[in-house]
């Protein structure tokens, strides 16, 4: 009888162990979910705070780039503004001229070129004569 009494001390104890145990863990378990809750409270607001400032940061960017395009906007249109539009052509049709030429001229040259290689004429020859 005395073994049988010392083996229900023994589970009694133990169960005793097991309990507390139990109830240390439940209780880590409450402050870890509680810990959990607030973290992600925490993490939620930084989140939406994140976001309205980038979107702050996007629209007064945004507000500046059109403020940029719209003032040079405004100075070239001034610029074209002040210059009569007949001077303004004018110099357009002499940029045209002027690219025609140089992209026209040594296509009209290489039969030049090729009928003076062709017969033997030699131009300075005959103008230092």
């Amino acid at each position: 009888m005395e073994q049988s009494e010392r083996q229900v001390a023994y589970v009694s104890s133990m169960n005793a162990e097991i309990t507390s145990g139990l109830l240390f863990a439940k209780e880590k378990q409450r402050g870890l979910h509680k810990q959990l809750e607030e973290t992600t409270t925490k993490l939620s607001s930084a989140m939406s705070r994140i976001t309205q400032e980038i979107d702050e940061h996007r629209n007064n960017t945004l507000a500046a780039f059109e403020k940029g395009v719209s003032a040079a906007q405004a100075a070239f249109t001034e610029q074209q503004a002040i210059r009569e539009p007949v001077v303004l052509w004018k110099e357009k049709q002499r940029e045209h001229v002027t690219a025609k030429r140089w992209g026209l001229g040594p296509f009209y040259r290489r039969p030049f070129d090729c009928c003076r290689f062709c017969c033997g004429i030699d131009l300075r020859a005959r103008h230092s004569a």
